[in-house]
C-alpha cells in the first residue's frame, strides 16, 4: 500500500474570507457611488461571486477525495517585490498542486501558441475576445513559491530545489464551470495537460501522483512543508476599493467602517496565526459585522455584542476595543 493511500482525510490549514471581505465592502460601498459607480459595483459583485462559487467547486472536490492532503486557501505572499495571490497550494507526500481556479463563461479556445479565446454569444452574434492567459499567471506565482523556498533553504538545499522544482510543483488551471464548453484540441500537448475541470481534479493529482518518482514525505514533513508556506502568508492590503472614489458622491459620518473592518479582519488573522488556530475561532464574520454594528467602546458593550462572552472578552477585549477607540479619537 502507498503513503499516499495510508493517511486519512484532507486538512485545510486556513480559512479564507478574502473574496467574501470583497463582496461585503463593495455592497457597504454601493449606496455611496453614482449610478455610473453602481452599475460598475454590481458587475465586480457579480464576477466576485463567480469566483466564491468557483472556489467553492473545489473545495468540494478536495474535501471529498479522501486523501491525504494539506491545503491552502487564497494565500498572498510578497517577496523580492514580486506578488502573488494563489487560490490553492495542496501538498501530498510527494507533491504541491499550485491551484488556478476560473470559473470562465463563455466557450474557451486554447489555440496552438496556448492563447486563450472566449466565444460568447452577445445578441443576434457570436463575439470573440482574447482573454489573459491562466497559465501565465499560474507560471508567475510558480516564480514567487520558487523565491520562497530559496529564501527558506541553505547553500546546499538551494542546489536540490532548483534541480528539484519543476517536478515538485505542478501548476493546474481548473475551469470550475461546468458549462463552459474548453476546446484544447489544437493546444500543445504541455499546455493542454495543465487545463482540467473540477470534476476531474483529483484523479489527476492521483495520477500525477503515482507517475512522480519522488519518494514520498512522512505525513509529519508533508504538514511541516505546507506550515512553511503559511508562516510566509501575508494580508493582502490593496486598496480595491481606491478605484470607485471618483463615483463617490457623498462622504458619510462612518465612512471609517470599512477601515474598522479592514483593522479587525488583521488582528484576527495575525492573532488565529499567533495562536495556530483558524481565523473563525477567534471570531467569525458574523460576530465581525456584530462588532462594527455595536461599536463597542466598554468591556460591558464589548459583553453585550453577540459572540463575546466573558472568555473572549477577557482574553480579545482590551486588542479589539483599542481598535475602536483609535478610530473614535481620530
Amino acid at each position: 500500500m502507498s503513503i499516499f493511500n495510508q493517511y486519512k482525510e484532507p486538512v485545510f490549514l486556513n480559512t479564507s474570507t478574502s473574496l467574501q471581505d470583497q463582496i461585503h465592502q463593495l455592497k457597504e460601498l454601493e449606496s455611496k457611488l453614482n449610478d455610473d459607480g453602481k452599475e460598475r459595483v454590481k458587475k465586480d459583485i457579480k464576477l466576485l461571486e463567480y469566483g466564491v462559487f468557483g472556489e467553492n467547486s473545489i473545495i468540494y472536490e478536495l474535501q471529498n477525495s479522501h486523501m491525504p492532503l494539506y491545503i491552502l486557501h487564497d494565500v498572498y505572499f510578497e517577496i523580492d517585490g514580486f506578488t502573488a495571490q494563489i487560490d490553492f497550494l495542496v501538498f501530498t507526500p510527494k507533491l504541491c498542486f499550485v491551484i488556478e481556479c476560473k470559473n470562465l463563461y463563455g466557450n474557451i479556445t486554447v489555440n496552438n501558441d496556448g492563447s486563450f479565446i472566449r466565444k460568447v454569444y452577445f445578441g443576434s452574434r457570436y463575439i470573440s475576445e482574447g482573454i489573459y492567459s491562466p497559465l501565465t499567471q499560474n507560471e508567475r506565482h510558480l516564480q514567487v513559491i520558487k523565491k520562497i523556498r530559496l529564501n527558506q533553504a541553505g547553500t546546499i538545499k538551494k542546489l536540490l530545489i532548483n534541480n528539484s522544482f519543476d517536478i515538485t510543483y505542478k501548476p493546474i488551471v481548473v475551469i470550475a464551470n461546468s458549462k463552459t464548453i474548453l476546446n484544447t484540441r489544437y493546444a500543445p500537448k504541455n499546455i493542454k495537460s495543465k487545463i482540467i475541470r473540477a470534476d476531474q481534479l483529483i484523479e489527476y493529482m492521483k495520477s500525477e501522483y503515482h507517475a512522480s518518482k519522488i519518494s514520498p514525505a512522512s505525513d509529519k514533513a508533508t504538514r511541516q512543508w505546507a506550515e512553511s508556506f503559511l508562516a510566509c502568508s501575508k494580508v493582502n492590503t490593496a486598496d480595491y476599493l481606491k478605484k470607485y472614489n471618483e463615483y463617490i458622491i457623498e462622504v458619510p459620518k462612518q465612512l471609517d467602517k470599512s477601515i474598522l473592518y479592514e483593522q479587525l479582519k488583521t488582528f484576527r488573522y495575525e492573532t488565529a496565526k499567533a495562536e495556530n488556530i483558524a481565523a473563525y475561532i477567534v471570531f467569525n464574520n458574523k460576530t465581525l459585522d456584530a462588532l462594527i454594528e455595536k461599536y463597542p467602546t466598554t468591556l460591558e458593550e464589548l459583553k453585550e455584542t453577540p459572540g463575546f462572552k466573558d472568555v473572549k472578552v477577557q482574553k480579545y477585549g482590551k486588542a479589539i476595543l483599542d481598535i475602536f477607540l483609535g478610530n473614535t479619537n481620530k
